[in-house]
């Protein structure tokens, strides 16, 4: 299981955020019982306008933390105005991926 992350929407919903925004991405990761559990490996893929997706992955990029057991974030800067996509994925212990997706408008 994984809980939602901000932004909670996919695409065709989006939720619109100003360009140059600071966006926290957050996943909560639960093993079948409910239990909040780490996954052996978590990454987070975001794409940008235009640009080849960026994967990072917990303990190798800095960027992505980890708060507690099975929750992990990761600030954001919005520096390209479209449609961006990401995808959380959860490997071994806890085995899920989630992904949706976001508009960024010109300033």
């Amino acid at each position: 299981m994984l809980d939602r992350l901000l932004p909670r929407c996919s695409v065709a919903e989006a939720e619109h955020y100003e360009q140059d925004s600071l966006l926290r991405f957050k996943a909560t990761f639960k093993n079948i019982a409910g239990t909040a559990t780490d996954p052996t490996v978590v990454t987070l893929r975001i794409t940008k306008p235009g640009l080849a997706a960026v994967t990072y992955t917990y303990g190798t990029d800095a960027e992505l933390e980890r708060d507690s057991v099975g929750i992990y974030h990761m600030d954001f800067t919005c520096d390209v105005a479209g449609e961006y996509k990401y995808r959380w994925k959860g490997t071994g212990a806890v085995q899920i991926a989630l992904k949706g997706g976001f508009i960024v408008d010109p300033e």
